[in-house]
């Protein structure tokens, strides 16, 4: 929690924070947990990392275990990868292990052109309802669908 706390502070500070975190999560098409670029028409950012981490214990620290990983040697706008899909220009450098349903995934995007990463947190039992993790809500397929109008 502290860790998203700190994001967002990041984000305020720096501006421009009604389009963070711009990625959201949702069951794709191959029933897997899938990553989505979702700010509508603005530009792709170029990604350098994306990664579930779990939290050991009570408090998160950089040292938690990484239960996937897609590192970007180039840099590369991505629109959406779903879990077990290795994107062109991607490395898979930790294969994909199935956390516990209700264990608390932390997705974390590293960005070239910004500082920072964005993060959500999501478990693969709330992905069960059909429901999408966009801005730390979970939206419905339809109010999700609608979100650039």
């Amino acid at each position: 929690m502290a860790r998203i706390l700190a994001v967002l502070a990041a984000c305020l500070f720096l501006g421009g924070c009604a389009d963070w975190p711009p990625y959201a999560v949702r069951t794709g098409p191959h029933g897997g947990v899938e990553i989505v670029y979702a700010n509508c028409d603005r530009e792709t950012e170029k990604l350098v990392q994306i990664a579930f981490v779990v939290v050991e214990g009570d408090t998160y620290d950089e040292n938690e275990p990484r239960i996937w990983q897609l590192d970007f040697p180039t840099p590369t706008a991505l629109t959406s990868v779903e879990v077990g899909q290795t994107p062109q220009g991607a490395v898979e450098t930790i294969p994909y292990r199935r956390p516990d349903p209700q264990q608390p995934v932390n997705v974390v995007i590293a960005y070239d052109e910004r500082t920072h990463a964005s993060e959500e947190v999501f478990t693969l039992d709330e992905l069960d309802d059909g429901k999408t993790l966009y801005h730390y809500k979970w939206r419905s397929p339809k109010e999700f669908d609608e979100r650039c109008d």
